[in-house]
């Protein structure tokens, strides 16, 4: 039976839309933030904050929020290593906070939850405007959750020895 003009168009289309998946997750986004700065979203893995093509904060940024002069997010830290015979990005068991002053380009890294809130207090940011996903941090780690796995760990990295 045939389905005339329309059935082979139809199965054009749906040759089309894994090209058009493919092109969608290999292009980043790009939020700008204010002098210079920009917040690029890549894979999953590789959030992070440049400016002027120099990496400021990440990768990786889970959430970030622009508050006045001021950037503020979370992030889990990664260090490159090779794992066989290729280099990976792994992400260390580390809670990341960090502060980026926009208008200096200063920033302020912390690993502990009461340091970060202290210097969000003691830069006049408050609390109640603060509406960061803190549980994105746990999700990397956590089996059941959608994130785990997107990320190459040291035990990922073991596994790759005898590859």
């Amino acid at each position: 039976m045939s389905h005339g003009a329309w059935g082979t168009l139809t199965n054009k289309f749906i040759y089309l839309i894994p090209l058009f998946a493919l092109l969608y997750l290999a292009h980043d986004t790009i939020w700008e933030i204010g002098y210079g700065y920009e917040v690029k979203l890549g894979r999953y893995d590789d959030w992070k904050i440049e400016r002027h093509g120099e990496v400021i904060v990440g990768p990786t940024i889970h959430d970030y929020q622009k508050i006045g002069d001021f950037v503020i997010g979370i992030h889990t830290p990664v260090h490159d290593k090779i794992c066989g015979k290729f280099p990976y990005a792994i992400a260390e068991k580390k809670k990341g906070y960090f502060v980026l002053q926009i208008d200096t380009g200063k920033v302020l890294e912390f690993y502990d939850p009461t340091e970060f809130s202290t210097k969000l207090s003691e830069l006049n940011i408050q609390q109640s405007k603060v509406d960061l996903h803190y549980g994105l941090l746990d999700d990397v780690w956590d089996p059941n959750s959608v994130h785990y796995g997107n990320f190459f760990t040291e035990d990922f990295c073991e596994s790759q020895k005898d590859a």
